[in-house]
């Protein structure tokens, strides 16, 4: 089944099963171990995308949003300056 899937998950999944069966261990608790397992896996690939958030919204707000902004903010003060300069009409 691991081999089908290719998924690592689902390999550790197999492989706690087969051990618990080979060993003779509880098949319960081997399940909850693996359940709370897959949940700290699962939490950790959450936060390792979200620490790459930041570096992926970086070149849009560089390239679309700074530009607009600095335009909104500084074009009325360069225009009345160049007003009070008699340089524009």
């Amino acid at each position: 089944m691991a081999g089908r899937c290719d998924l690592e998950d689902m390999y550790l999944f197999t492989t706690s099963i087969i051990q618990a069966e080979r060993l003779g261990t509880s098949m319960g608790k081997a399940l909850v171990e693996q359940a709370d397992n897959m949940r700290e896996r699962y939490r950790q690939r959450i936060k390792a995308e979200a620490l790459k958030a930041p570096i992926k919204i970086l070149f849009p707000l560089i390239l679309l949003i700074f530009p607009s902004v600095f335009i909104i903010i500084l074009l009325p003060p360069i225009i009345n300056i160049l007003n009070h300069l008699d340089i524009m009409p």
